[in-house]
């Protein structure tokens, strides 16, 4: 019976990959781990393929494999082989990145998606987004955080609701109500003035520049998927 259930999941990875497949759940890793009959100091690794993929189609190879570990704000692809590259502008690792039980770096990040919130930063490969109030709305915080310019919402309550400022006043940028006729030197101000910023795609960029790295040497390989 177990014997069946392993070819029975084997045709259904093979056959999905072939599609739209992805790596499993880290809660499914060992599960699979087994059914790869993954022994001795093997583990299952599963990771974005670079060598295999396309501008279309991306595809993620499983097999039996040694364990890696990368440095923090890092993920492992091959390309044929383990290569370490940065994690995706949606994602972040605060933490060094190990190939059992992952496929890409662990924290997807936040999004300033509240009434009347905005992003303030990206963040980085290491670090979550911040966002901040609008002040041009007269947005404010509900509860002020440690760093009125840039609040970090994976740490903090980063909401924000209308503060109204009396008729002749006006909200700046660091969320205080000033009047109208006085000079505002820009060096007064402790936050920045609110400019565009692109927020994180949400498609994998990353590995977009490794497959155009890769593109121009690639060598037809007639290996399966799975080997």
């Amino acid at each position: 019976m177990w014997k069946l259930s392993k070819w029975i999941l084997v045709i259904i990875l093979t056959c999905t990959n072939g599609y739209d497949w992805k790596c499993p759940h880290s809660s499914q890793w060992n599960f699979t781990s087994r059914s790869f009959e993954c022994l001795n100091k093997n583990i299952y690794v599963c990771l974005f393929d670079a060598s295999e993929s396309n501008g279309l189609k991306a595809v993620f190879t499983g097999k039996c494999g040694h364990l890696d570990v990368s440095r923090e704000g890092f993920k492992y692809i091959l390309a044929p082989d383990l290569n370490q590259v940065p994690c995706t502008a949606s994602r972040y690792q605060p933490f060094t990145f190990t190939t059992d039980g992952n496929s890409q770096c662990v924290l997807s990040k936040s999004l300033c998606k509240g009434s009347g919130q905005i992003l303030a930063n990206n963040g980085s490969s290491l670090t979550d987004i911040s966002c901040r109030c609008d002040y041009r709305h007269n947005y404010d915080y509900v509860i002020p955080p440690k760093d009125p310019c840039a609040c970090k919402p994976s740490e903090e309550d980063c909401s924000c609701y209308i503060r109204k400022c009396e008729d002749d006043k006006v909200m700046i940028a660091d969320y205080r109500c000033m009047k109208r006729v006085d000079t505002i030197l820009p060096e007064d101000i402790k936050c920045s003035i609110i400019s565009r910023i692109i927020p994180p795609e949400k498609t994998d960029t990353v590995d977009k520049i490794q497959l155009q790295s890769v593109g121009s040497s690639k060598e037809a390989r007639k290996n399966m998927i799975f080997s």
